[in-house]
């Protein structure tokens, strides 16, 4: 029994010296594993693997970083170019429309369209007497009128004074017509030139070339809200652009209208 516990104690020795040895080993090998770790990181092979490993990697990072940078330029100054687009164009419509409505707004001192008073008339449009029929015929400058058109073209009218005339043709010739422009007045046109004019018993009009020839004859109309009569007067008509020639309570309307021209060659 003594001898089997001696050779416990000593068995046990031996496997505290081996556990400890194996302990100390461990220690040893740790210590070389980190000292080598050390010594490859500060060595001059493992700076050229580092400066290898960021030179790769540096160049990665860098094109990543100069796309995302040239993506956002771009994008800025594609918002930039679009912002100058639309503003531009919103210039360019707000002066079209100023452009427009000036170019609808008539200039500082330009007459606008409409009647002219018989003042104007008899001092600087009508003159004092007129040819038709082979005759002068002395017109009466207070019983005138005018229209005139924003490019000044002009439509005058007056009554004339027709004793010594043939019973037939002064009830027909009372007055005077010059237009610088085409109208239609009953669905007849009108070409520009110097006319003579009546108004007819049973409601009728009738236009004579200067040669006292009928042109036509077209209705007329009684007015009998026309607030006051006058022998003779141009009055606008409700729609635009349309004016009436009124005799007393008769009048007849008419409208400018542009024709073409047919120009014939010389050939």
């Amino acid at each position: 029994m003594l001898f089997q516990a001696e050779y416990i104690a000593e068995w046990n020795t031996n496997c505290g010296r081996e556990k400890k040895k194996r302990q100390i080993n461990r220690q040893k090998n740790t210590g070389n594993v980190y000292a080598l770790f050390l010594n490859f990181l500060f060595s001059a092979r493992s700076g050229e693997l580092w400066a290898r490993l960021f030179k790769e990697r540096g160049k990665r990072v860098l094109h990543a970083v100069s796309g995302t940078l040239s993506v956002f330029l771009y994008q800025e100054m594609f918002m930039r170019v679009r912002v100058a687009l639309i503003l531009s164009q919103s210039v360019l419509l707000v002066a079209t429309v100023a452009c427009f409505a000036q170019q609808q707004k008539p200039p500082a001192g330009q007459p606008k369209e409409g009647v002219l008073t018989a003042d104007v008339v008899s001092a600087k449009l009508m003159p004092e007497k007129v040819f038709f029929h082979g005759q002068l015929t002395k017109v009466q400058s207070s019983n005138s009128g005018v229209v005139r058109y924003l490019d000044d073209s002009l439509v005058v009218a007056g009554l004339v004074d027709n004793p010594g005339w043939a019973l037939g043709l002064s009830d027909k010739y009372q007055g005077y017509l010059i237009t610088e422009v085409s109208m239609v007045l009953g669905g007849q046109t009108l070409m520009p030139g110097a006319y003579g004019f009546g108004f007819l018993d049973g409601g009728k009009f009738v236009v004579m070339d200067l040669s006292s020839w009928d042109l036509f004859t077209i209705s007329s109309t009684s007015d009998a809200e026309l607030k006051s009569s006058m022998p003779l007067q141009f009055v606008a008509g409700p729609d635009a652009g349309k004016y009436r020639l009124y005799k007393g309570r008769e009048f007849v309307e008419f409208k400018r209208v542009k024709l073409l021209r047919i120009v014939k060659s010389k050939d």
